[in-house]
């Protein structure tokens, strides 16, 4: 069911992202986008703990598989998660991983934060996961670095359909209605992101010109 189709059933964007982000546990620990802004809603005021952990689902499934996952989100198992009013900041090349309907969920290395309640990055013109957010913008982000461990949920738009830097790609930009604090309990710290580098040279010469131009949009 899409995230969409879940928000129509129980009234709350956070809660129907984390219920239809939550399939998609098994299949990311198995593997390891210029129109209208869309101007973010108010964050749910009772929303300050993620009861049946949904996206929490995505790190317990990384580190320990699907099968545990599924038994953390037993209600006895339950574990915190803070909501904070704006978005922490973080280091360029940060990876991060982007969710949409489908579930379909990817590695993302290009998102950058250009306001307290919107991030930006690009996609490849022909991925599957542009065609996800053109078809239901519900969309999160799952940003793991150093210090940080939070998600980000709200409406993807793009907002240029060509960049200078890349003309392969197209540039979006995620509205943030809500964000959740993974650390927020005090239990856990992220000592260390994800280590990756690009092996195509021309990749890597041209990442940083697309973080620039995704701040100036």
């Amino acid at each position: 069911m899409r995230i969409r189709e879940r928000h129509d059933a129980v009234g709350d964007t956070t809660q129907a992202a984390a219920q239809g982000l939550r399939a998609s546990a098994g299949t990311i620990s198995s593997a390891a986008g210029r129109s209208p802004r869309r101007h973010a809603g108010r964050a749910d005021p009772g929303a300050r703990h993620d009861g049946d952990h949904g996206p929490l689902e995505l790190v317990a499934a990384g580190a320990a598989g699907a099968g545990a996952a599924a038994r953390g989100a037993r209600a006895g198992d339950r574990v915190t998660c803070g909501a904070v009013e704006r978005l922490p900041e973080w280091e360029r090349g940060t990876p991060a991983v982007l969710c949409a309907a489908g579930p379909h969920a990817i590695p993302v290395s290009t998102a950058v934060r250009v306001a307290d309640d919107a991030i930006r990055f690009a996609l490849g013109r022909e991925r599957k996961m542009l065609r996800c957010l053109r078809d239901d913008d519900s969309a999160a982000l799952l940003v793991m670095g150093k210090g940080l461990a939070f998600s980000a949920y709200g409406r993807a738009a793009v907002v240029a359909e060509k960049l200078d830097a890349a003309e392969t790609v197209v540039a979006v930009e995620l509205r943030v209605e809500h964000v959740q604090d993974h650390l927020a309990d005090g239990r856990t710290d992220m000592v260390d992101g994800a280590r990756w580098r690009w092996t195509d040279e021309r990749l890597a010469e041209a990442e940083p010109k697309i973080w620039e131009e995704l701040e100036r949009l």
